[in-house]
């Protein structure tokens, strides 16, 4: 019983083969050359004698036995006596060509490719988000469309030319949060394959610089924002946790409304944290239902004195690492309304 084989989509793989068969007229017994390129000899098939023609196209017939075909595919499938799968498995690695076809379906799924480049600004790899039935989104690190996997890939974080070229960052969880905050005039990076993997290394990149971490509103977020912390001790110049006071992350802070003026605010007013007491500054409850204009709070009880401030009254959320700030723009360097940052 022959073994079974493997679905497979024989257009991924089609080009491939034409490109890998040989010739077929290397294959026969040429008679007679017409014009055009046409050439007559033998049927391979029924072994008549000067009927079997192939044209320059490739097409070839057999005016004897009637076999005929429109490529070389169809002609080494006859010259062979075996299918295309047959065929491919003589003339080419199935498996590859597989592989190959998985990517180019993905590739019609591709929502956002993230760059990430060295110092220099040289491509290193990309993150790309997928949108795929069923699944809210999917993720992948390509070298490159060649190379699609990060072997022997040097890992860097997000807009990283961007970074060390300021002293001021804002980290983010996530490329989305990143590019956005970036479009609005300030530095923002994060960290690649996702919030689970902040590595030690990536705080040499921040080293004396003034950093404002914006972790996403949900236990991941805490985790990340863990891990972050403990590779700055000792190495960023400050570091300010700030809670986004608007959904789960920067992005629908953004989206609900919220303006430039706004983050740089926020940022300011937060206090710069401790490392030997572990404690950050203002906290917003991550179930807030704040909702925000360009301009001014919705909510009166949150209502600041000033657009993109916030009042005394706001509600705490004790956990562990923050308290409540002491003051509202107490130490640190702050942001620049106009310096890039």
């Amino acid at each position: 019983m022959a073994a079974k084989r493997s679905a497979i989509d024989t257009n991924a793989i089609a080009e491939s083969l034409k490109a890998a068969l040989p010739d077929p007229r290397e294959h026969i017994e040429i008679r007679q050359r017409k014009t055009g390129g046409e050439v007559a000899g033998p049927c391979p098939k029924c072994g008549g004698e000067d009927r079997f023609f192939i044209r320059s196209d490739d097409s070839f017939m057999c005016r004897q036995c009637g076999l005929k075909g429109g490529d070389r595919i169809s002609f080494f499938q006859h010259f062979y006596n075996t299918d295309f799968i047959g065929l491919a498995d003589r003339y080419l690695d199935v498996k590859t060509i597989q592989k190959r076809e998985k990517a180019r379906r993905l590739d019609k799924n591709i929502v956002k490719k993230y760059p990430y480049h060295d110092e220099d600004g040289r491509l290193l790899f990309s993150v790309i988000r997928y949108e795929e039935p069923g699944r809210e989104k999917t993720f992948s690190q390509w070298a490159s469309s060649d190379q699609r996997n990060m072997k022997g890939v040097r890992r860097v974080i997000f807009n990283l030319p961007a970074v060390m070229a300021t002293d001021k960052v804002l980290i983010v969880e996530g490329e989305k949060d990143a590019t956005k905050l970036n479009a609005m005039g300030m530095t923002a990076t994060t960290s690649p394959m996702g919030s689970s993997n902040w590595k030690p290394e990536y705080a040499e990149y921040l080293k004396g610089k003034h950093l404002a971490i914006l972790p996403d509103n949900d236990a991941p977020g805490k985790t990340y924002l863990n891990a972050v912390l403990k590779s700055l001790d000792g190495v960023a110049a400050s570091v300010r946790v700030v809670r986004v006071p608007v959904g789960k992350d920067v992005s629908d802070w953004i989206q609900a409304g919220a303006a430039v003026e706004q983050i740089r605010d926020l940022i300011n007013q937060t206090p710069v944290y401790d490392f030997k007491e572990k404690t950050a500054g203002i906290c917003v409850p991550s179930k807030a239902t704040l909702e925000i204009s360009s301009s001014e709070w919705a909510d009166a009880k949150l209502t600041p004195k000033r657009p993109g401030t916030l009042n005394r009254s706001l509600p705490w959320l004790t956990i562990p690492g923050c308290v409540r700030a002491k003051s509202w723009a107490s130490g640190g360097t702050k942001y620049p309304k106009n310096n890039g940052s």
